[in-house]
């Protein structure tokens, strides 16, 4: 099964969920909002990839912008 390699970084205004999919940031969203499972569920099957929590480079670059 292919991964999305995903990464909760912390803001001022709230909690980001940041995602890398083949060294390409697939997603930068809020972590705690209305149809989280929903959007999660879409982008996995759209992949068809599952979530993995680990650091990746493209993850941690975009905590830093």
């Amino acid at each position: 099964m292919k991964r999305i390699s995903i990464q909760y970084f912390k803001t001022p205004i709230g909690e980001l969920i940041l995602g890398s999919y083949n060294n390409r940031l697939c997603i930068a969203d809020w972590r705690y909002r209305k149809m989280r499972k929903s959007i999660d569920d879409r982008l996995k099957k759209g992949l068809d990839a599952e979530y993995v929590e680990e650091r990746s480079v493209t993850t941690v670059q975009g905590s830093q912008r």
